[in-house]
């Protein structure tokens, strides 16, 4: 990723993001986002981190090897994933055989309407969906410098396949909206003016932030109300 410097409001980093406790020096963690173990070795140069308090940073963690792990096996048809095409999620689940059967009873098998086995994945939403907001939370922190300490009021998840091509558009094409970013802050300078006809300026944002080609990227937005 392009490595640059934070300049927004530090008093806004002076605490958790995710319990809201200060962060004092001997108990605070620097916290990859998104969680290391989604990308893949070897892994990019200057990866988004944050500061969060170490108990928190510590009990997420049970959560991120089942995605981490449940994921693999998707992406690979079994628990037992390749260890070279997925190294961490094969590792977890080599030296965790209770976890393995966890996400093995979750698969089963069943016909589709051309008489072809098909392969469906029952996952546990709310592990995953504390792993979204925790690397949520982070994003927002990173590119906005502001946090977020308030609950989501919507979390969505599925895969892109489910999607509509009408919402794989509204996906794809983040709204921005009128709302300036955080003085100093990483979206901020992202930001671009176009000038079109007649001299009228435009201003966008660049969107989909890539942390490693074709396995993890994302985007914040900030509107009117939130982020």
């Amino acid at each position: 990723m392009e490595q640059l410097t934070d300049y927004s409001d530090s008093r806004n980093k002076g605490f958790c993001i995710h319990c809201g406790s200060g962060l004092r020096h001997d108990d605070s963690n620097r916290d990859y986002v998104p969680t290391r173990g989604l990308l893949n070795p070897p892994y990019p140069e200057n990866l988004p981190v944050v500061d969060v308090c170490r108990q928190c940073n510590s009990g997420f963690s049970s959560d991120e090897e089942y995605l981490i792990a449940f994921l693999g096996s998707v992406l690979s048809g079994s628990t037992r994933p390749d260890p070279v095409r997925l190294p961490t999620a094969s590792d977890l689940l080599a030296h965790s055989p209770r976890l393995g059967n966890r996400i093995d009873r979750s698969r089963t098998v069943q016909g589709n309407l051309w008489g072809d086995a098909e392969v469906l994945w029952e996952p546990e939403l709310d592990r995953i969906e504390r792993v979204l907001v925790k690397n949520a939370r982070g994003h927002v922190l990173y590119e906005l410098g502001e946090p977020m300490l308030e609950q989501p009021s919507h979390v969505s998840v599925c895969p892109i396949q489910a999607l509509t091509t009408h919402q794989v558009d509204q996906f794809e094409n983040v709204p921005y909206g009128s709302v300036w970013p955080e003085a100093g802050s990483r979206m901020m300078q992202r930001a671009l003016i176009v000038h079109g006809p007649g001299g009228a300026q435009e201003v966008y944002f660049d969107g989909w932030q890539d942390v490693q080609d074709g396995v993890y990227r994302y985007a914040v937005a900030q509107v009117s109300g939130g982020s």
